[in-house]
């Protein structure tokens, strides 16, 4: 990260832990196959020793050097609850996300319907504000 300056912004973002592209994953490599040190490396790429060291170490369990996915949280409605959440809301199209977990006894929050739906491309809009037709107004088309 670029030094402040004063009197200048601060970013209340700051990138840490930046992955490695696989270019530079694979110079870090290859300078290490040729005798590179590992100081020398880190001081030539501006990267950390431990960062240049973990990368040669992982070589081994990392095909074509590319990092090894993330576990993340894991997913708590399966494919058949999607599938009934799907079915559920096209045939009622108007129900809240409280009926719809309430019908099928979901332990999902409302924002995880929402993604869901989201997935599906199935998505709301509000409806555009008419007058309402009166008898005199009905007549009137009518003629």
């Amino acid at each position: 990260m670029p030094p402040r300056t004063p009197l200048g912004p601060i970013s209340p973002n700051p990138i840490r832990k930046k992955q490695l592209s696989l270019y530079k994953r694979g110079r870090i490599i290859g300078a290490f196959d040729f005798g590179g040190k590992i100081a020398s490396i880190a001081k030539q790429y501006s990267i950390p020793d431990s960062t240049v060291r973990n990368t040669i170490k992982n070589t081994q369990n990392q095909p074509y050097s590319t990092s090894l996915p993330k576990s993340g949280r894991p997913i708590k409605s399966s494919i058949q609850d999607e599938r009934s959440i799907l079915r559920f809301v096209r045939s009622n199209p108007k129900t809240k996300y409280s009926a719809i977990k309430s019908e099928y006894g979901l332990k999902i929050s409302h924002s995880s319907i929402k993604r869901i739906l989201r997935k599906h491309r199935v998505q709301t809009w509000r409806t555009k504000k008419r007058p309402e037709l009166n008898p005199r107004l009905a007549a009137k088309r009518l003629e």
